[in-house]
């Protein structure tokens, strides 16, 4: 019976790693999928504390998700999605692609070729509404900086002067609801967001224009966004130094698998 308790006890604690770091992956269904929609626009050549630009760095970070998704869903599949004005919304692998097209699309960039205006409501409806139907994961794994200023699709609006809580408590016809109704049941979004953390600017730099007084800020609609479809919201201030070199979820899932072989190891001598 001891053997038993702590074969138990073993099994608990290994099961309760892996619900901390789902993995979400439904291979029953057929492929799970991926849209990384990642910002090239001109607010993303700002220099970060490290001496990188955001573009240098979310690219870099875009790669680590994407060998992150893969970890988790080796049979997944996966886009890639770059934005800015111009040339618009870009679909860089033409459809859902394996890992290594994936990889080879974000290779393909410039770390520096970050210019043009922010379409980011299109950006983010259009890798919503792309997805395929069915019961697959969907996640999307969104990196920007914000600064909505030139979508002119399904989702384009004023900025919302209203905000959570509740959840999506967006103005009407704002681009910021549109965005959010979009995602909600549709996708799971990651969202890291590049940003000042001295606070937002007050003068748009790539149109020049001074930003709304009352908007709701970029960081309330990611972190909602994120929240209210079971995904990350993931702060990427300036000062912030870090260069990723291996994924940081495949980290977890390594770390998390050694955590389970050591506990079942545990319980093969006690029980020896």
């Amino acid at each position: 019976m001891k053997k038993l308790a702590i074969c138990f006890r073993c099994y608990v604690f290994f099961i309760f790693m892996l619900v901390s770091f789902p993995l979400h992956c439904t291979t029953a269904f057929g492929a799970d999928y991926l849209a990384v929609v990642l910002d090239r626009t001109g607010s993303m050549q700002a220099i970060r504390a490290n001496g990188h630009t955001r573009c240098e760095d979310a690219l870099a970070y875009a790669k680590s998700d994407l060998n992150a998704f893969f970890a988790r869903c080796p049979t997944g599949l996966a886009k890639v999605w770059s934005f800015r004005i111009p040339p618009g919304i870009q679909d860089l692998t033409g459809g859902y692609v394996n890992q290594a097209a994936a990889m080879a699309a974000m290779n393909g960039l410039s770390p520096t070729g970050c210019t043009g205006m922010t379409p980011l409501a299109d950006a983010i409806c259009t890798a919503a509404d792309d997805f395929p139907g069915g019961l697959n994961y969907r996640e999307m794994a969104l990196s920007t900086d914000g600064g909505e200023n030139s979508s002119v699709c399904q989702c384009s609006g004023p900025h919302s002067q209203s905000g959570p809580p509740p959840p999506g408590n967006y103005d009407a016809g704002s681009w910021q609801k549109k965005a959010w109704d979009t995602c909600l049941n549709n996708v799971v979004v990651n969202a890291r967001d590049w940003f000042d953390p001295g606070g937002e600017r007050g003068v748009d730099v790539e149109t020049g224009e001074t930003r709304g007084r009352g908007d709701v800020s970029d960081r309330v609609f990611f972190e909602d966004v994120a929240d209210s479809t079971g995904g990350e919201y993931i702060p990427m201030p300036d000062d912030h130094q870090g260069v990723p070199t291996l994924s940081e979820w495949g980290m977890i899932i390594f770390t998390t698998l050694i955590i389970g072989i050591g506990a079942m190891t545990l319980v093969r001598r006690r029980m020896a």
